[in-house]
């Protein structure tokens, strides 16, 4: 049979660039304006600049690719560090730090104002602190690279790696790691299966862990050793093991070397922690944080308090302190382990903690059946439907919401709307500056 020739239709779909002007941002400080009387969002533009970018049709709205800026606004901050335009750490760099902070705000009360009809207003509290040098956590991914492992963070939007010489938004602790790592690495024998390594800021010394696709030999521990004597860190490992009843595959945390235990401190209560634990990255704005929950909660020693997304404590043993009781509950089995033994170590008795998934149908637990006087939730970027479902039915006087999703915050509220709560305040937190994330926290009452 013979095979003809037939030429390919030209994709006559395909977007023309066209000129974009920037009129407002949205929540996640995109720029915002209108093609052809169509909604367009495109990251990297300024209200006032005017800019050519390719337009995607996404449903009812146009996602613009910024190709290059044709009109500059005066308000336009350069880079402060060299790979600015590369790493996808800092996407707002560009931004003055109140605009950007204001394109958040403006953005929560859209997104409530649509989700909940509620009309927030301005917050009634704002923290934000601007200071570089503030991030106490951070994972370097791994790349191989002509037979060379390379640590760094990721490329704005691609999977290739950068490795910064000096992040400007790093703790000095963290930055003088990342060189070494990266030799040390290339030094194992096991260096095909580093998957990524963890760095955390502790408030006494600086630890790391790297995680390993496979059981390391000696000698290989032997290296890691050496290297975290050398640099009077804490370093662990993270490797695959099969548990010996069930089979199944789990992954292990090894502590390889430990100077000394590592702790930090929510408002003046020492707690100890790993370097895979769940830590707050900004220990300034963290500690505004709890102080305000706190003062919200107008928490007394005859409340029983529940802390839902407990993680080490971040919330509890502050309330602890002052509170009847507090019962803490997360889905992650060593964070709760290291809870129960910061709650002895501390001399506690009114606090308890708890394994479970909150996303999942908790009414079979048995902390589910006690009356409680507040509860407090801070969940991850998912939000906490289940657990918002479960505190309104419980009726519990008092709700607080800490959350770092300000849209899925809007959704769980919903149903403190409908089970009659009221929200009284909601304060900001820019935890994160120079990016498109924002904490914001939500009291409601009864």
């Amino acid at each position: 049979m013979v095979t003809f020739y037939k030429a390919q239709k030209k994709n006559t779909n395909i977007e023309k660039s066209i000129d974009f002007t920037c009129t407002d941002l949205d929540l996640h400080a995109r720029g915002v304006g209108k093609v052809n009387g169509v909604t367009c969002f495109v990251e990297g533009v300024i209200p006032g600049e005017v800019a050519r970018i390719t337009p995607h049709k996404k449903g009812n709205i146009i996602e613009g690719e910024l190709l290059r800026i044709l009109t500059s606004s005066p308000q336009r901050k350069e880079p402060f560090c060299l790979i600015q335009n590369k790493c996808g750490g800092c996407p707002l760099y560009y931004l003055d730090e109140k605009q950007a902070l204001q394109a958040k705000i403006e953005g929560i009360k859209k997104a409530f104002a649509k989700t909940t009809k509620y009309e927030l207003g301005d917050p009634d509290f704002i923290c934000s602190d601007t200071s570089k040098g503030y991030r106490r956590a951070c994972r370097l991914s791994a790349r191989s690279d002509h037979k060379k492992i390379i640590l760094g963070f990721r490329e704005n939007k691609s999977h290739s790696t950068i490795t910064p010489k000096n992040c400007e938004i790093l703790t000095k602790r963290l930055n003088v790691l990342i060189e070494p790592f990266n030799s040390l690495v290339n030094k194992l024998e096991a260096k095909k299966q580093v998957g990524h390594v963890e760095f955390i800021d502790a408030d006494n010394i600086a630890a790391a862990c790297i995680r390993f696709t496979t059981i390391i030999k000696n000698k290989d521990k032997e290296i890691l050793i050496d290297f975290a004597k050398e640099l009077n860190i804490y370093l662990s490992i993270l490797e695959p093991y099969v548990h010996e009843i069930t089979k199944q595959e789990h992954i292990k945390e090894t502590c390889i070397y430990s100077p000394q235990e590592l702790f930090v401190t929510v408002n003046n209560i020492k707690l100890k922690l790993r370097p895979t634990s769940f830590l707050q990255v900004n220990k300034q704005v963290n500690e505004v944080m709890v102080q305000k929950a706190l003062e919200y909660s107008n928490v007394t020693s005859e409340d029983k308090v529940l802390d839902l997304f407990c993680g080490l404590g971040n919330f509890t043993f502050p309330f602890a302190a002052k509170a009847n009781s507090v019962v803490g509950v997360d889905v992650v089995e060593d964070m709760i382990k290291l809870a129960n033994e910061n709650a002895q170590s501390l001399g506690l008795n009114n606090t308890k903690f708890a394994i479970a998934n909150l996303d999942e149908d908790i009414k079979a637990q048995v902390w589910t059946k006690e009356k409680y006087d507040l509860a407090i939730l801070d969940p991850g970027r998912s939000g906490a439907y289940k657990a918002t479902e479960y505190v309104a039915k419980m009726k519990t006087k008092r709700i607080i919401i800490v959350s770092c999703n300000p849209l899925a915050a809007a959704r769980d509220c919903v149903l403190l709307k409908k089970a009659g709560y009221n929200l009284q305040k909601y304060a900001i937190f820019d935890m994160f500056p120079y990016t498109t994330h924002v904490e914001v926290m939500l009291v409601f009452t009864l």
